[in-house]
């Protein structure tokens, strides 16, 4: 009976220790997570905090004959709303908006990582220059009325000329870069609603 009885205690010890490992190697994930977003991390879109709330355009397909629309604002959550209707009356079909910003002052960080809650469509993050024609984007797929997180390296960004791939150019060098921003397109008619909530750049 003393025997069983100690191998019962040495089972519920067992459990309370694998339980409290468990919990600090969680906790220990956190805290490297929230290190690596901190430290090396820089945010350039986060309106409750008063980043990137300003030097914004819109550039939709009324700039080639289209009747599209959009526009921006902050929600009652004080995050960044893009929304507008696509048309494709007149050829038209796509709807952008884009943030003058300065990447000289991007070291080290390779990757985005963006937060949105959308509707379900699909949008593009687009990197652009003052002096080119040429642009930089990469696909993300929302969810309607979900919060969903994007990581996105830098090589994953491919080249386009008024739409069209180009497969010769290189890779993205972000220190061109004047502009970020965020277009609809790909023959997706209709009301469209993209909630931006944070966009940071860190070293991954």
């Amino acid at each position: 009976m003393k025997h069983g009885f100690k191998t019962k205690n040495y089972k519920i010890n067992s459990l309370i220790i694998d339980s409290i490992i468990l919990k600090y190697r969680y906790l220990f994930k956190i805290l490297l997570i929230t290190s690596m977003l901190t430290g090396n991390s820089l945010t350039i879109i986060n309106i409750s905090e008063n980043i990137g709330k300003t030097n914004w355009l819109i550039v939709n397909d009324d700039v080639m004959g289209g009747v599209s629309n959009s526009n921006l604002s902050i929600n009652d959550n004080k995050n960044l709303t893009f929304r507008g209707i696509i048309s494709f009356e007149n050829n038209g079909g796509f709807a952008s908006c884009r943030m003058l910003y300065n990447f000289n002052k991007i070291k080290e960080q390779n990757t985005f990582i963006l937060k949105v809650r959308g509707d379900g469509k699909k949008y593009k993050i687009i990197l652009r220059s003052n002096d080119s024609s040429v642009y930089y984007s990469v696909n993300f797929k929302t969810k309607k009325n979900i919060e969903t997180t994007h990581k996105i390296k830098l090589n994953e960004f491919d080249a386009f000329f008024r739409g069209r791939k180009l497969n010769y150019y290189n890779h993205v060098d972000i220190s061109d870069m004047n502009f970020v921003g965020f277009q609809i397109s790909d023959k997706q008619e209709g009301i469209f609603s993209l909630e931006v909530i944070e966009l940071i750049m860190l070293k991954n």
